[in-house]
């Protein structure tokens, strides 16, 4: 009976003075590799605290279940970023591929829908801000094939933070500015 063998080295590396774990990586023929978890993993060199873990699968980053990488707030052990992505491409098809959440409330502060590394959204904005006070969503940005575009309505519309009136839209077709800076009417607060 023939067997293949896989063999994974893992490399831990030490802060020198605390000598806490600072980071560990997984690997298999040399290649950054784990299938069933993160094969990097950031730690703080003071608390020992997670600051990121990254899913790879043959050197590329990679996880076709959940986000490949994870950004974690030290204070409140949240995560504060999402990112998903297949064969070293940002990528995730009917949902956002990157989340960025505030690391008090966890609620999402920045989202962006990417497919094949590219910004592209059919159905609404491929950019979206959020005010972590306010809630009011201050950036929509809509994308086709990493081309600013839109064809029924401004693909750049920037509000204020506060009152959440438009200061700003433009408009675009296949990534090239359709009028100037078109700002509309002062609106009453």
């Amino acid at each position: 009976m023939i067997f293949d063998e896989e063999i994974f080295s893992v490399r831990v590396l030490r802060d020198p003075k605390t000598k806490i774990k600072i980071r560990e990586e997984w690997s298999m023929d040399g290649m950054l590799h784990c299938e069933d978890a993160p094969a990097v993993v950031t730690f703080d060199n003071e608390t020992g605290r997670k600051i990121t873990e990254e899913w790879y699968q043959n050197g590329k980053s990679h996880k076709c279940q959940g986000p490949r990488a994870r950004e974690f707030d030290l204070a409140t052990g949240r995560v504060t970023c999402e990112n998903w992505g297949q064969n070293g491409q940002e990528h995730r098809v009917g949902n956002p591929s990157y989340l960025e959440f505030h690391p008090d409330s966890g609620k999402t502060v920045r989202e962006e829908w990417r497919e094949f590394g590219l910004l592209n959204r059919l159905d609404g904005p491929a950019v979206v801000v959020v005010d972590s006070i306010s809630g009011v969503i201050t950036l929509e940005e809509w994308y086709s094939n990493d081309n600013l575009h839109r064809l029924n309505g401004p693909a750049l519309v920037a509000r204020n933070e506060q009152t959440g009136n438009i200061t700003l839209e433009q408009y675009f077709k296949d990534g090239k500015l359709q009028n100037n800076l078109r700002q509309p009417p002062a609106q009453k607060p």
